[in-house]
């Protein structure tokens, strides 16, 4: 994930052990995921992948910036003890690994650059070039079955 210009950056969605994470790179070229769900009305805020310069809830166009915090909230100037700064997204742990970007939904586990030893630097030697490669083109295909078959035969030619 790259910024695409220096206001607008890029973002996609994912679907992980049943919920929507949303991951970003920040205005200063920070990666951060979050739970794809404003904390007004339980909205998804986005979908798919884009850009954007903020994520804004498609109900009540609550805003949010790009570090998950609330920046606007339509006709809640008048309330009495709403404070914008008290209110963010759940953040979820995300890394980038390998060339990879990886996100963890428990925040008690180990980092992976912990939980995989060697493999960092293994990944470094065979695949030297592995962080300048850029997004093609994605294929989705939803297969009823068991994925250790796919693979498997996926593997085999």
């Amino acid at each position: 994930m790259s910024r695409t210009s220096e206001s607008r950056v890029r973002y996609v969605t994912a679907q992980i052990a049943g919920m929507s994470i949303v991951v970003v790179r920040t205005h200063e070229g920070e990666l951060k995921a979050f739970c794809n769900v404003c904390k007004h009305r339980a909205h998804e805020l986005v979908s798919g992948a884009g850009t954007t310069r903020n994520l804004v809830c498609p109900y009540h166009a609550w805003t949010y910036d790009l570090d998950g915090h609330l920046t606007g909230a339509r006709r809640t100037g008048s309330l009495i003890g709403f404070d914008t700064a008290k209110i963010c997204l759940d953040e979820v742990r995300v890394t980038e690994f390998g060339g990879i970007v990886c996100v963890d939904l428990d925040p008690a586990a180990t980092p992976l650059a912990e939980q995989a030893g060697e493999l960092g630097a293994e990944i470094a030697h065979w695949a030297p070039d592995v962080v300048q490669l850029t997004f093609a083109h994605r294929l989705t295909f939803e297969i009823e079955s068991n994925w250790k078959n796919v693979v498997d035969n996926f593997l085999q030619c």
